[in-house]
């Protein structure tokens, strides 16, 4: 029975590391078993297939990798080109505005006391790791080399975790660097994500608890729907989830008054649950409807955000988490 669960538990790692590795930045998986498996996910992102290159490891003869360590998070950094490939102004003010939206939600990513950050390293260019169903190799791409993978992550304990495998790796060296969690913001993350020039492939990691949450919940839910463009199945649910909490109508005419106005987005199911009955005042409104909470990702959110022209998303606020019991960022030393 133990071996079995294990074997589970080291299918769905593998996969999310090939996801993570993989050119399909939308997808991130979870395990859907009891139990925190947080350390066992930030091991495989720093085990021997990928690799954190500290200062003291870049050879400072390969321009590539000093471009990497130029990216700063001060506050008059220059803010870089958004447009992807060729510059269309339209698309480049879409993405402004959408990185205004996005401004006021924390993102964790690992640095140093210096503001550089830190990124992993491939130490492999051809296949990964092997599938534990088919026991063959997972491909990856050969023909173009790899980018440093820049991690941000969406909850705190994982950006804790991945730093504290760092400080254990490489204690000296980190403690030298200062090796720190650094707060930053969503809108960090979308610069960088939609900025070629900064050369690096930067990922979002979603809060694991919330993946966790649709993944044990996937069966249908009478207090949300989930979009029909949202994939997800057994074992896997794609991109960061996300709460659009919509209009709630109720079932009188007067109740026009406690109607819930726009369309605000949650990153956490007990914030957007929270919300709408705080926003609900009218008791018979309580008892005759229901929640609209709309599940679906970040990331196609804001492919359509950028594409869609007919669309009103003006209307839409970007809630960021409710934070409680923030665990303290001094990473954890061997003993």
């Amino acid at each position: 029975m133990y071996k079995e669960y294990m074997n589970k538990i080291n299918i769905l790692l593998s996969m999310m590391l090939s996801n993570i590795l993989s050119r399909n930045a939308n997808t991130v998986l979870s395990p859907e078993y009891p139990g925190d498996h947080r350390p066992e996910v930030i091991e495989k992102l720093l085990s021997e297939d990928v690799k954190v290159k500290l200062r003291r490891e870049f050879d400072h003869k390969k321009p590539r990798p000093k471009k990497v360590q130029q990216i700063k998070l001060v506050e008059n950094t220059p803010r870089a080109s958004l447009s992807k490939g060729k510059k269309d102004p339209f698309i480049e003010s879409i993405q402004t505005d959408i990185g205004g939206m996005l401004r006021h939600v924390p993102t964790y990513m690992v640095t140093t006391k210096e503001g550089d950050i830190v990124v992993s390293i491939a130490t492999v260019s051809e296949d990964i790791l092997p599938d534990p169903r088919t026991k063959k190799p997972v491909p990856q791409p050969k023909k173009k080399e790899r980018e440093p993978l820049l991690l941000f992550f969406m909850g705190k304990d994982e950006a804790k975790l991945y730093l504290n495998k760092i400080f254990n790796d490489e204690p000296e060296i980190s403690e030298q660097l200062g090796i720190r969690i650094t707060k930053t913001t969503l809108e960090t993350f979308y610069r960088v994500n939609r900025d070629e020039k900064c050369k690096v492939d930067a990922r979002l990691i979603s809060d694991l608890e919330e993946s966790h949450f649709m993944l044990s919940t996937r069966r249908k839910n009478e207090f949300y729907t989930i979009n029909p463009k949202q994939r997800y199945k057994r074992n896997f649910f794609q991109g960061t989830p996300i709460y659009i909490l919509k209009h709630t109508i109720g079932p009188y005419v007067n109740d026009s008054q406690y109607t819930l106005r726009g369309r605000q987005i949650y990153f956490k199911w007990s914030d957007a649950l929270s919300s709408w009955e705080k926003s609900v005042t009218s008791e018979h409104m309580k008892k005759n409807i229901k929640p609209n909470i709309e599940v679906y990702n970040l990331e196609n959110l804001l492919q359509e955000m950028e594409e869609d022209d007919e669309e009103d998303f003006s209307a839409y606020t970007f809630m960021p988490p409710i934070i409680k019991n923030e665990v303290p960022d001094n990473p954890i030393k061997k003993k």
